[in-house]
């Protein structure tokens, strides 16, 4: 399996780095705190949970359960912007930066699955990112 693109090799429970589109990616099995930008705009204060699956310096895969975060789903398509939050593990720093949903598909029964572009990242937390990706590459 481990020469065709796209098919994880399993290896201790951890996907191996994945390198779409140049961007070396990590498996990243974390909560992630998320809400459409549309509702801040709206005056809005509503936030819902997705679990990340991978993480690179570019953007990060969630599964969202459409069940506990249905009021959500009507805003979350390809081209929506969502705020998304979270901590990088072991560097006790967290991350809160706008993003643009480029994929949305089903994942699973009951699973929606977004892979999300960041934009607006400060470089400050962009370099922490790569960071904490390089370590996950090197470990």
């Amino acid at each position: 399996m481990s020469n065709n693109r796209g098919l994880y090799e399993f290896k201790e429970n951890r996907f191996p780095s994945d390198k779409r589109k140049g961007f070396s990616r990590v498996d990243f099995r974390e909560d992630v705190n998320f809400s459409p930008v549309i509702f801040a705009s709206q005056g809005k204060d509503l936030r819902f949970t997705a679990q990340a699956k991978d993480l690179s310096s570019r953007g990060i895969y969630l599964e969202v359960n459409r069940e506990r975060n249905l009021s959500a789903l009507a805003h979350l398509k390809v081209s929506s912007l969502i705020w998304v939050s979270f901590y990088l593990p072991g560097l006790d720093i967290g991350v809160k930066t706008q993003g643009e949903i480029k994929r949305a598909r089903p994942a699973g029964e009951g699973v929606l699955g977004l892979g999300v572009m960041f934009i607006n990242l400060s470089s400050r937390k962009l370099s922490i990112i790569k960071k904490f990706v390089r370590s996950k590459l090197e470990s």
